[in-house]
């Protein structure tokens, strides 16, 4: 702790001044990211209401996204699908159009930790600088020939070690304070509460659409209503005329059946018949050719 304080006591403007900054970097970013997580959270519980709400939002989002909404429930025409309205896309609008400066310090908390980061670099990179540059002095003898050359020694290095200890102590602030902003990114968490909010806000636009809906009297619309029907209607002429062709496949398959029937045993009469017919093929040649061997039997 001692040589810590010994350090800071070292430190010349350029050291306190990146070392202030980054305090300040520090401070800003707890503050932005507590803010905007509050003001998240704030809109969120403005949500948990009736979607037939008639009292206005006290955020601007919520005005907006609702009257939004509002408008393209009005152009749609009538007996249409409300369920078609990109309700997505609305609440995206709203956001981007009313929260700018709330989505801009959401991208300086994110950016915040690689500045005090990038911060605590410069100063090494100064402080190493500025004792490097010193110590050239001190070895090539450029001193004053007035002075003490112990005096000048002294100096000289007590110059080189301020320069290392603005290096190394601003390298340990920002890298220190960026530990601290991504601890504090984890507890917070606000991208994960940004989507929270949207889910949330597209839920109540939904809301709006039922409600719409039950308003009109029907979910479907007078139009949608009949074309349900005329397709029922079609529906069912095509179960019927597919019922009469089950039922004529069915006849033609037991006609199919009995015709098998009656070709077997018309193909068993005709083998009988050909069975016949060979063996009285086999007789006439048997009978013939023994009336040619009995004259031969003579001679």
């Amino acid at each position: 702790m001692e040589s810590l304080v010994l350090s800071l006591l070292l430190l010349d403007t350029s050291g306190a001044l990146i070392i202030g900054v980054i305090g300040i970097l520090l401070l800003l970013g707890i503050a932005a990211s507590v803010a905007i997580r509050a003001r998240y959270t704030t809109m969120a519980k403005e949500l948990h209401t009736p979607a037939d709400r008639k009292a206005p939002f006290r955020f601007g989002v919520l005005q907006r996204a609702v009257s939004d909404m509002g408008r393209a429930l009005q152009q749609v025409p009538a007996g249409g699908d409300a369920h078609s309205i990109n309700v997505q896309g609305i609440a995206e609008r709203a956001m981007q159009q009313e929260l700018k400066s709330l989505l801009m310090g959401e991208r300086f908390v994110r950016a915040n930790t690689g500045l005090l980061i990038t911060l605590g670099l410069v100063g090494t990179f100064y402080g190493l600088t500025r004792s490097i540059g010193k110590l050239v002095s001190i070895v090539s003898g450029d001193l004053s020939p007035q002075a003490d050359l112990a005096q000048s020694l002294t100096r000289g290095l007590t110059e080189a070690l301020s320069g290392m200890s603005v290096a190394f102590t601003t390298s340990l602030a920002g890298i220190l304070a960026a530990i601290c902003m991504t601890l504090l990114g984890v507890v917070l968490n606000i991208a994960e509460r940004r989507a929270a909010f949207t889910l949330q806000l597209e839920t109540h636009l939904d809301q709006l659409v039922l409600t719409h809906d039950r308003a009109a009297g029907s979910t479907l619309g007078p139009r949608a209503t009949e074309q349900f029907e005329a397709a029922t209607k079609q529906l069912e002429g095509s179960v019927l005329r597919f019922e009469g062709a089950l039922s004529r496949f069915a006849e033609n398959t037991r006609d199919f059946h009995e015709f098998n029937a009656h070709l077997k045993d018309n193909i068993q009469r005709l083998s009988l018949c050909f069975a016949d017919l060979a063996e009285v093929v086999q007789r006439g040649v048997a009978g013939r050719a023994g009336k040619e061997r009995e004259p031969g039997a003579g001679r």
